[in-house]
């Protein structure tokens, strides 16, 4: 536990060589840990050395089942820093990983708001469609990239994307889950003109989740555009999420863009007693 410690810290520090020093210490007392072996081949893998990674795992009889465990356990805890080791560790143990990376990848990119990286990353891992660690992180990806698509107005892609991915949701996708991607698809339907079909799936979003604000307001947004109603569903959303900024500013763009002066007025005045940061400057 010392030399595990040390090895910790020495990382921590930066002083990646006393770090693998202090774990082959430790790995000498413990020979049959796993966790160590692990965190032997991780640091191998931090240092490039692939050839002394795959040593460790081998020396230990680390099964690939054993690392795809732990890998899902941190794809579930959202952990993909620590998650795209271990897909390093599960490809040296022979296993092929190689959408599951580029997806990872992506959601790295997408923290960082680099939108050109992630597009490119989630393209090539839904092109290749092979080397998932779950059926769940597939599902996803599927819909992360229809995300992308409909930022891009690739719409008929976007809705070929979510097909894909509400093929494989049962089990795995829970019912706020759902009308996300039914938000998702009904905005991609929006996009190709297909109004009615785009409704259906806004209405079939908050029958799911009926608290998801962005499901009701993309209903009244669209209700709005099309009939000039909706109004409704649009007060629903911001009394779910009143404090949502990203809700109040499409709002507003959306009217200003109607050029509908009454409205943008009454909703900049509730938005102001609420503080909440807008895009637009209220008169």
């Amino acid at each position: 536990m010392l030399y595990r410690r040390l090895a910790q810290a020495y990382q921590f520090d930066g002083r990646l060589e006393d770090a693998l020093t202090a774990l082959e210490q430790a790995k000498a007392l413990q020979p049959d840990s796993l966790l160590i072996s692990i965190e032997l081949a991780t640091a191998y893998l931090r240092a490039n050395n692939i050839a002394m990674a795959a040593k460790a795992l081998q020396d230990a009889g680390v099964l690939t089942s054993f690392l795809i465990e732990h890998a899902n356990r941190l794809w579930q805890d959202k952990d993909y820093t620590g998650l795209t080791q271990y897909l390093q560790l599960i490809e040296i143990n022979g296993e092929d990983t190689f959408s599951s990376r580029q997806f990872i990848a992506a959601q790295l990119a997408r923290q960082q708001g680099d939108q050109v990286a992630e597009w490119a990353l989630l393209s090539e891992a839904v092109t290749a469609d092979r080397g998932w660690i779950t059926t769940s992180m597939r599902s996803w990806a599927f819909v992360r990239y229809a995300e992308a698509c409909i930022r891009q107005k690739r719409f008929n892609e976007a809705l070929a994307a979510l097909e894909t991915a509400l093929a494989t949701t049962q089990g795995i996708f829970s019912l706020r889950d759902l009308g996300i991607v039914y938000r998702l698809r009904g905005l991609a339907f929006q996009g190709t003109g297909d109004t009615t079909q785009a409704e259906a799936d806004f209405l079939q979003a908050v029958t799911l989740a009926p608290d998801f604000g962005w499901g009701w307001m993309s209903l009244g947004v669209l209700r709005y555009t099309t009939h000039g109603e909706g109004w409704d569903e649009i007060d629903r959303a911001l009394a779910l999420e009143p404090t949502n900024r990203d809700l109040w500013n499409y709002l507003l763009a959306v009217l200003q863009t109607a050029h509908d002066d009454q409205k943008v007025a009454w909703y900049c005045s509730q938005a102001t007693q609420l503080q909440i940061p807008l895009n637009t400057v209220c008169r």
